[in-house]
């Protein structure tokens, strides 16, 4: 298991754990029922490039260690 630390929308950080071959789905599923979030079609996950300053979209059908070596 690995630990993600996720910022929510109220500014708050909290840590969910996910396996390390998951699929950014399962990620999202996790804050999205922690913040009881029924209408998922309307949100998504980003992270952010430190070096570069860029933010990018978490893909669902991706898996996260593979979107995430992709930085420099």
């Amino acid at each position: 298991m690995q630990a993600a630390r996720v910022c929510l929308p109220v500014g708050v950080y909290k840590e969910f754990e996910v396996n390390r071959g998951s699929e950014g789905e399962a990620l999202f599923r996790q804050v999205t029922s922690d913040l009881s979030i029924e209408e998922r079609d309307y949100f998504s996950l980003c992270f952010y490039d430190k070096e570069e300053g860029i933010r990018h979209w978490l893909y669902n059908d991706k898996k996260i260690l593979k979107q995430l070596k992709n930085l420099p």
